[in-house]
């Protein structure tokens, strides 16, 4: 080995990141529904996969309403903006 400069990464910390209840929920339905679309897609039912994608999308549309709410990172809801 040679004597070279070496470059180090340090891991950024960044609060918060993905421990908001938008985030949480954004994960959980998605997941929820790539499950049904992908047991549907083994077993050959396209109404189960389209009802898979339409659950996939309607938690992408939570999560989108729910920081518009406020639960989103940075919102006015989340942990780190109560005045407890």
């Amino acid at each position: 080995m040679s004597n070279e400069d070496r470059t180090v990464l340090v891991p950024e910390v960044v609060d918060g990141h993905g421990s908001t209840v938008a985030a949480w929920t954004l994960v959980i339905v998605v997941t929820l529904g790539l499950i049904v679309a992908t047991v549907a897609f083994d077993t050959f039912h396209t109404v189960g996969m389209i009802i898979g994608g339409v659950i996939m999308a309607l938690g992408i549309v939570a999560s989108l309403v729910l920081k518009g709410m406020g639960f989103g990172k940075g919102g006015s809801r989340t942990k780190s903006h109560s005045s407890h």
